[in-house]
C-alpha cells in the first residue's frame, strides 16, 4: 500500500501486505478505519489518519479467498464494531473488532482468531455484502445464485430474499436511510428494491451492453450511478427509470465506483489500469490516474504478477481520501489537500464551467425565453450566486488536481486531458 501525505514530495511509505488481488475496500463512516478484502484469504483493517501513513491494525484470517467486506456504522457497548466478510463458499462471517484506541495506536497488527458468527447464506459464491446503515444487526448479501438476501446475522436468520436477476448478482448496497437496496448483475441490469417491503422491486434499469459490476446511490437517492464491463458508467433517474447520462473514458471494463458523502465527487476503477475522479457538480472528469504509478503487482500473485495493475475496488472517505484496490495486492490511499495553502506553487489546469443543465441532461433546446421573474435586482443576485458557485467549484477542482500535479512521481503518469460527461439520448432502456 502507498499512503500519500499532504505537502509530500512522493510516497512516504509503501506497504505490500496483501499478496493477491484486493477485491474490496471500504472506509468506515468516520474515515478512521479502512477495510480491505483479498484473494490472499485475508481481510485487513487499517487505522487511517490525515497526514500519516496507514497502520495495519487487524488481520482477519480466512481459509478461502475473500471477495467482499463491510463494517457497521456504530460501535456496541463494548466499543466494538462488526465487520462482515464473504467469499467463494457462500458463507457470511461477522467479526467483532475492538476499537480500543491504545491498541489502535500501537502499530501492531493483531489477528482475530475466529469470527463472531458464521452463516451459510447462499448456495454459491458471495460477491458483495453491505450492512444496513440504520440497523447494525442486518446485512445484505449478493451471490452467484442470482439472489440478494438480507439477514439478521445475530440470530442467523434470513429476513428476505430478492429474486429476479437472471445471472450472477455482482453487488448490492443500501441508500443512506436504508429505504432502498440496489443490486447489479451479469444479466446487464440494475435493480432497485424496497427495503421496507421485503422482496418488492421498485424499478429495473436496462441499458448497459455487458455485465454491470457495481452501483451506488447519490446522497439524495434521486439518482443512481452504475459501472459496467461495457466500459461505461451511467446515471439513472430513479423516479422515471431513465438513463440521464453516460460517462465515457475508461478503455476496459469498469469494475467499481464510489460516491463521496457530500455527492460532490465520484471515483471509478477499471481493468484499463486507471482510477478516474469525476466532479458530479461540474459534471467533468477531473483526472485519470494510472494505478501502476502507485503499485507494481506482487510477483507472488499468480498470472497477474507480470501484468500492469488493474483497478478492482474503490472507496471514498468523509475527508475525500480515495482508496483503490487492485490486482497483485495493490492498496493505495490518495489524500487530497484540504486548504489553499496545500496548493502547488506552479500553475494548475483550470476547468471550464459546466454546460447548461438542459444540454447535459440530453434535452433539446426549445429556444423559448425563460419567463422573467422579479427584475434586474433578482437577475443580478442570481448572476452573483452563479459566479460564487463557479468559484467554489474551481477551488474544489484545484484542490483535487493539486495532489496529482505537485508530485512528479505521479504527474508523469497523469492523463493530460479532461472531458465532459458524454450525454447520450437513451433511445432504448428496456432489453430487446
Amino acid at each position: 500500500m502507498i499512503a500519500l501525505e499532504r505537502n509530500n514530495k512522493g510516497p512516504k511509505r509503501s506497504l505490500q501486505d496483501h499478496i493477491d488481488d484486493v477485491e474490496a475496500v471500504q472506509f468506515s463512516d468516520d474515515g478512521k478505519l479502512l477495510l480491505s478484502a483479498s484473494s490472499d484469504c485475508t481481510a485487513r483493517i487499517w487505522k487511517t489518519q490525515a497526514g500519516r501513513p496507514a497502520v495495519q491494525y487487524r488481520t482477519l484470517q480466512h481459509d478461502e479467498p475473500i471477495s467482499c467486506v463491510s463494517c457497521t456504522s456504530t460501535k456496541n457497548s463494548r466499543g466494538q464494531c462488526y465487520v462482515a466478510t464473504a467469499g467463494a463458499r457462500g458463507q457470511l462471517s461477522v467479526w467483532a473488532v475492538s476499537l480500543d484506541q491504545s491498541v489502535l495506536g500501537s502499530g501492531g497488527a493483531a489477528r482475530n482468531s475466529l469470527p463472531h458468527k458464521v452463516i451459510d447464506c447462499h448456495d454459491d459464491a458471495v460477491w458483495s455484502c453491505a450492512f444496513n446503515p440504520t440497523r447494525d444487526d442486518v446485512v445484505a448479501t449478493a451471490s452467484s445464485d442470482g439472489t440478494v438476501r438480507t439477514w439478521d446475522w445475530n440470530r442467523g436468520e434470513e429476513i428476505a430474499i430478492y429474486e429476479g436477476h437472471m445471472g450472477w448478482v455482482t453487488s448490492c448496497g443500501y441508500n443512506r436511510d436504508a429505504s432502498l437496496l440496489c443490486s447489479t448483475s451479469r444479466d446487464q441490469s440494475v435493480r432497485v428494491w424496497d427495503a421496507f417491503r421485503p422482496g418488492s422491486q421498485v424499478v429495473e434499469l436496462w441499458g448497459h451492453d455487458s455485465w454491470v459490476s457495481a452501483a451506488a446511490f447519490t446522497p439524495t437517492s434521486e439518482s443512481l450511478f452504475s459501472a459496467s464491463h461495457d466500459k461505461t458508467v451511467r446515471q439513472w433517474d430513479l423516479a422515471s427509470g431513465q438513463e440521464v447520462a453516460k460517462l465515457h473514458g475508461h478503455e476496459a471494463s469498469v469494475t467499481a465506483l464510489a460516491i463521496s458523502g457530500d455527492g460532490e465527487m465520484m471515483a471509478t476503477t477499471s481493468w484499463d489500469g486507471t482510477c478516474r475522479l469525476w466532479s458530479l457538480r461540474m459534471r467533468r472528469l477531473l483526472c485519470a490516474l494510472h494505478i501502476s504509478a502507485f503499485h507494481a503487482p506482487s510477483s507472488s500473485s499468480g498470472w497477474h504478477g507480470h501484468s500492469p495493475a488493474k483497478g478492482l475496488a474503490v472507496s471514498i472517505s468523509p475527508e475525500s481520501d480515495v482508496a483503490v484496490g487492485s490486482t497483485g495486492g495493490g492498496l493505495t490511499i490518495l489524500e487530497p489537500p484540504s486548504s489553499d495553502s496545500d496548493r502547488p506553487q506552479h500553475t494548475t489546469r483550470h476547468l471550464s464551467s459546466p454546460e447548461p443543465v438542459s444540454q447535459m441532461s440530453g434535452q433539446e433546446e426549445t429556444g423559448e425565453e425563460e419567463e422573467e421573474v422579479g427584475g434586474e435586482v433578482e437577475k443580478a443576485v442570481d448572476e452573483e450566486e452563479e459566479e460564487r458557485k463557479r468559484e467554489v467549484d474551481e477551488r474544489v477542482v484545484d484542490q483535487v488536481l493539486s495532489l496529482f500535479t505537485k508530485t512528479p512521481h505521479i504527474s508523469q503518469y497523469m492523463d493530460t486531458h479532461c472531458a465532459d460527461f458524454a450525454i447520450d439520448d437513451p433511445a432504448a432502456i428496456a432489453p430487446e
